[in-house]
């Protein structure tokens, strides 16, 4: 009887570090997998991108992206 018990425990521990074994590679394989997707699209964006900004950068439209506080009480 003792050792159906213990049978039985083992079975389930097993059973339960499989599934969590088989999640975590999944949840590892996304990652990579959607890093590998956005890494290659990133790069034919990003080339693009930098491509057009070379010389066009000017003081005008640099200034705009600028954040300016305003205190109202002073």
């Amino acid at each position: 009887m003792g050792k159906m018990i213990f049978k039985v425990f083992v079975k389930g521990f097993l059973q339960a570090i499989f599934v969590i074994v088989c999640m975590i590679l999944c949840g590892v394989g996304g990652f990579f997998g959607t890093r590998f997707y956005y890494s290659k699209k990133a790069d034919k964006e990003n080339s693009a991108k930098a491509a057009d900004m070379i010389g066009d950068a000017q003081i005008d439209e640099v200034s705009k992206n600028l954040i300016y506080v305003w205190n109202e009480d002073k």
